[in-house]
């Protein structure tokens, strides 16, 4: 002891614990990898009143929980993700956390889904299972949905289509987002059409997409490809009824 200075045991011990048992979550808990990527069609009604709504290629990961051999652990809490886009440089252009999805497994009722002012989608989630983390939505003006027995036409046809590309920016401390609410909207591949949302720059098809998700009870995982890779992908998936396109995962 030095003067008046006290040691706080009690929270010394607390926080010891906490370490302890957050290693012990790493190494014995459950596990996060990515799967693979996905694609889907979703409408956005931006303006009831004045009928306006649009339509998106909507990519994602899926990300599923695996169990400790050990453990048994297999419910993966208060799962997160964030996504940052790098110049062909390695400078950062965006990053946020971002938002959960409903899972691809019934293409046909996903893309018959309207997003608008009501919706709130998740930040954290809780992971028994597969989840799936949006990366981004992708919108083209040409775009004009064709419906035939139970398909749908992607919005966007291949990587190298010019394209309105809109990330999540959440503001500290979200819950959940709105989509087209708190978003940052970029120019993909010189696309110079209608500006749905402030546009705050441009991306090219070989910037970085790196994806991370993270959670106190489990290893997390994060994964990187190019921005046409990752579209080449959601639009392989799209065109395959939202088959989710294998990726191996990095850590």
């Amino acid at each position: 002891m030095v003067g008046d200075a006290s040691v706080d045991w009690l929270s010394v011990a607390s926080a010891v614990i906490d370490v302890m048992t957050r290693l012990a979550d790493i190494f014995f808990g459950p596990k996060l990898e990515c799967v693979g990527i996905t694609g889907s069609v979703i409408r956005a009604v931006t303006d009831v009143l004045h009928s306006r709504e649009f339509h998106f290629l909507v990519c994602g990961a899926r990300i599923r929980a695996i169990p400790n051999r050990i453990s048994g652990k297999y419910v993966v809490k208060e799962v997160k993700g964030k996504v940052e886009i790098y110049d062909y440089q390695g400078r950062l252009v965006h990053g946020s956390l971002s938002v959960w999805i409903p899972n691809h497994d019934d293409f046909w009722a996903f893309s018959k889904t309207v997003i608008g002012k009501e919706t709130h989608l998740p930040v954290s989630v809780d992971v028994t299972g597969e989840g799936t983390l949006l990366l981004l939505l992708a919108y083209s003006p040409t775009y004009s949905p064709k419906e035939e027995g139970k398909s749908i036409e992607c919005p966007i046809k291949s990587p190298d289509e010019s394209a309105l590309i809109i990330l999540p920016d959440l503001p500290p401390g979200a819950a959940t987002w709105q989509p087209l609410a708190d978003s940052a909207c970029f120019n993909y591949n010189g696309y110079n059409g209608q500006p749905i949302c402030n546009v705050r720059g441009s991306l090219r098809p070989n910037y970085k997409v790196r994806f991370m998700v993270d959670s106190h009870n489990a290893c997390g995982m994060k994964h990187e490809l190019t921005l046409s890779e990752l579209l080449d992908k959601c639009v392989s998936s799209c065109k395959n009824k939202g088959q989710v396109i294998h990726e191996e995962s990095t850590s």
